[in-house]
């Protein structure tokens, strides 16, 4: 489940069908397993809601490998708060008898046209549904335009979004539906979502605060993995949208803000029982090349000579290529075969070529390597 879909469960309430089926299987002591059996899932589905539902706080664990739902998943097994997207369904009285536009069907027109339609009205009204959508342009009625909901055309128009993206976000998280009958459903462009829905993907497609910290530069720089950087982020977490990242789409990114930052990396060091040491960041690694001169250095000696990960220093290299402050040359190693310098050493002679140095053999073995 996506953080989107998961911030969405927890307003909501259980959303998936395969969590709500083993959250409500876990009403007593169950093992992954017996849960198997006794739904018909695989053991991956199985495993996965149940990891889910631990981390969310649904589930408890007894003992190991044993799971019983706890309070709260019992209060989310049954919410159907405000926020919940409920079908439109259609329970319009019969309008008055008649084939003239009076009063009273004017009135029951301008009810219901929103939710029902031209062709749907025209049915009821016993008038052709070209009269009916004549009628409603007339009067300023748009089909689709319901209270609550949004139609997905104008909202991707409005955030200049693909159709097709956000039909399938909002599908994926339940929130899809449609007005009129049931034969009316086939029509994508009547599309609708609830205006919480909205809410969010607006709040999603804003940019990040000065001080706010991807979520991938951290775990980066700690050194872990993104499912223990997630479960440490947490409900923390916000997913926003860089200025000009990415093509008309725009993938959004998770965020968080500097005080949880902090907080990660002291809880984190603090069980590693490892003493608190600078993050060198960006200024840190450019500092590294920049003192390195003409003739530069490596990724496997910044990670050597700098207190990070070699996927924070992998990270910060590629950012600061791609910004153009640093230039990459080819000389190197067959293990390391690229040298980074300042971008003030473009056009001079590149750097000469690196020796390889395998741990655990002797020096006097090491040969220039040319590189690939």
């Amino acid at each position: 489940m996506s953080a989107v879909n998961a911030s969405v469960a927890r307003r909501r309430g259980v959303t998936g069908q395969t969590t709500r089926r083993v959250l409500a299987a876990l009403e007593r002591p169950a093992r992954t397993p017996d849960l198997v059996l006794e739904l018909g899932l695989t053991h991956e589905d199985v495993w996965s809601a149940l990891k889910h539902l631990h981390h969310v706080g649904w589930a408890t664990r007894l003992q190991r490998g044993v799971y019983q739902i706890s309070e709260a998943g019992r209060v989310a097994l049954t919410t159907s708060g405000p926020d919940q997207a409920k079908p439109i369904r259609v329970n319009a009285k019969a309008p008055p008898v008649g084939t003239h536009w009076t009063p009273e069907r004017t009135a029951w027109l301008e009810r219901h046209y929103a939710r029902l339609g031209p062709k749907r009205c025209g049915d009821l009204l016993g008038v052709h549904w070209q009269a009916v959508h004549a009628k409603a342009t007339t009067l300023g009625l748009r089909f689709g335009e319901v209270d609550g909901y949004q139609l997905l055309t104008d909202l991707a128009a409005l955030l200049q979004r693909e159709y097709t993206t956000l039909y399938t976000r909002a599908k994926r998280a339940h929130v899809l539906t449609f007005p009129g009958t049931v034969a009316t459903q086939e029509r994508r462009s009547k599309a609708m979502v609830p205006d919480w829905w909205v809410d969010q993907i607006v709040e999603e497609i804003q940019p990040p605060a000065e001080d706010d910290v991807a979520l991938s530069t951290l775990r980066a720089t700690l050194g872990l993995s993104k499912t223990q950087m997630a479960r440490r982020a947490g409900r923390d977490a916000r997913l926003r949208t860089p200025p000009g990242h990415g093509s008309k789409g725009k993938q959004a990114q998770l965020y968080v803000s500097a005080a949880v930052a902090e907080r990660i990396t002291a809880r984190y060091r603090q069980r590693r029982r490892t003493p608190s040491a600078p993050v060198v960041g960006r200024g840190g690694v450019l500092g590294a090349i920049t003192a390195a001169g003409a003739h530069g250095t490596s990724e496997r000696e910044l990670y050597e000579a700098l207190p990070c990960s070699r996927a924070a220093v992998r990270l910060y290299v590629r950012s600061l290529v791609r910004d153009g402050a640093i230039e990459r040359c080819r000389p190197g190693t067959t293990l390391d075969p690229f040298v980074y310098r300042v971008a003030a050493h473009h056009g001079e002679a590149q750097p000469a070529q690196r020796t390889v140095v395998i741990p655990g053999r002797p020096k006097a073995g090491h040969v220039a390597q040319a590189a690939d």
